[in-house]
């Protein structure tokens, strides 16, 4: 008896946090998506900066605003804020690439 009432109490445990634990593993796996390339560097068009955008179900989306370097394997995210972007070395493009396909 004294068994079963301590698996039960783990089952009610792993059910009451099993779904915190499913939600944050979905969030970590989801990626950022770009949206629009707001700026491209002057010296270097490969790099970028752009909003993004990462789909977390039906809480929304997250969104950020990231320098992107490319690099060799994968590339590097930088967060930006948009009033210090030095205008001598960025060009504006507001270039529209929407990955989730959005509807505006």
């Amino acid at each position: 008896m004294r068994v079963f009432l301590g698996f039960a109490i783990f089952l009610i445990i792993a059910a009451a946090i099993f779904p915190f634990v499913l939600m944050r593993g979905i969030n970590l796996v989801t990626p950022y998506k770009t949206q629009t390339i707001l700026y491209r560097s002057i010296e270097d068009p490969d790099v970028t900066i752009e909003f993004q955008m990462k789909d977390v179900g039906g809480r929304g989306y997250l969104k950020r605003v990231v320098q992107i370097e490319p690099g060799f394997f994968w590339d590097r995210a930088t967060g930006v804020d948009l009033e210090a972007v030095d205008q001598s070395q960025w060009r504006r493009v507001d270039e529209d690439v929407n990955e989730h396909g959005l509807k505006w």
